[in-house]
């Protein structure tokens, strides 16, 4: 319905409107209907192939047999697991066509070291929906929510944004129930009692705020205010989550610990960080090799493939040893 104040002027027989209300009036409603269909996260989880012959070592939560990984996917899905084990059987090397256990194994958190797993002869390949970039510092992970970072360095709303995306993430989501109970909790085993989280005051005249998703706050349900919260303040607000689960505003310059999010992102990319042109070429051969499809190499489940890569991993240190060391050398 439109204000009252957009109203039409009877003058001289001619109508007079405040075109510039008019346009105000629905340009911002236009573009609050468009944020809020804009920002809807998506429904499905990606998994992305991230390691060959690999079988993680954390806790499954539901193992069945499939033909397809697509499958495997979905059941996933619908259980919200973050990474999966698969046995392509039709693939897998000679020694190894007997294998009769389930193909798909689910996980609820990824295993962000397992492409430097010792195992080698797994008759799985891994898949992960956390396959790119690998955190550089120990993460959590929350089921089902998400695999977070908590930052004790105190930086300004800003700085705080600008680490988490060097990270590969986001200053965290807390528009849900599930999000605020276990960030504040996480903080709290971790004995911060403050932390930035990914919300953000964009419209002063409304008391509106911004998700990092970039989803105004005004289209969600969920609030978890402290009491008198959020107070008015003569700077921009940004937002903290407490130890003890409500949220706060405070000034975005002040200094405090945050919280990042990382991404479920994907594909692999094992070998961006190589800068050497012969040895990147190395890499992404070895890795494109690997991938599941008829003449992959080596072959899931070859018993030989750990002597092999045991050889490998002995001829390198040799050659690491015969280096000359020139960390003792010194410059007068």
């Amino acid at each position: 319905m439109i204000p009252n104040y957009l109203v039409l002027h009877d003058s001289s027989n001619r109508y007079q409107v405040s075109i510039r209300c008019l346009i105000d009036y629905f340009t911002s409603t236009g573009q609050s209907v468009l944020r809020c269909s804009q920002g809807s996260p998506p429904k499905d989880i990606k998994y992305h192939f991230t390691a060959a012959c690999k079988q993680s070592s954390l806790k499954a939560i539901a193992a069945k047999s499939f033909s397809t990984v697509q499958e495997c996917k979905q059941l996933a899905n619908k259980n919200h697991a973050f990474a999966i084990n698969f046995a392509h059987k039709a693939l897998l090397h000679p020694v190894a066509l007997n294998f009769n256990k389930e193909t798909c194994i689910i996980y609820e958190c990824p295993e962000f070291s397992i492409r430097q797993s010792e195992q080698a002869n797994s008759v799985y390949d891994y898949y992960s929906s956390y396959a790119r970039p690998s955190p550089k510092a120990n993460v959590s992970c929350i089921p089902k929510v998400g695999v977070f970072q908590i930052h004790r360095e105190r930086k300004s709303f800003s700085n705080a944004e600008k680490a988490c995306e060097n990270e590969g993430g986001q200053l965290a989501d807390i528009t849900s129930d599930l999000h605020t109970t276990h960030l504040s909790s996480l903080i709290s085993s971790l004995n911060v009692s403050v932390a930035y989280v990914g919300l953000k005051q964009w419209n002063e005249s409304q008391d509106d705020y911004l998700t990092s998703q970039g989803l105004p706050l005004s289209c969600l349900k969920f609030r978890a205010w402290a009491p008198n919260e959020p107070r008015p303040i003569p700077q921009t607000k940004c937002v903290l989550v407490t130890s003890n689960g409500y949220w706060k505003v405070k000034d975005c310059e002040k200094k405090h610990p945050f919280l990042c999010e990382l991404k479920r992102e994907g594909p692999m990319q094992p070998c961006r960080r190589i800068k050497h042109t012969r040895r990147r070429k190395r890499c992404l051969k070895t890795y494109f090799l690997s991938l599941p499809r008829k003449n992959r190499r080596p072959k899931c489940g070859d018993p030989d493939r750990k002597i092999r890569q045991d050889r490998r991993e002995a001829r390198r240190r040799r050659k690491q040893r015969q280096k000359p060391d020139n960390s003792t050398i010194k410059n007068y």
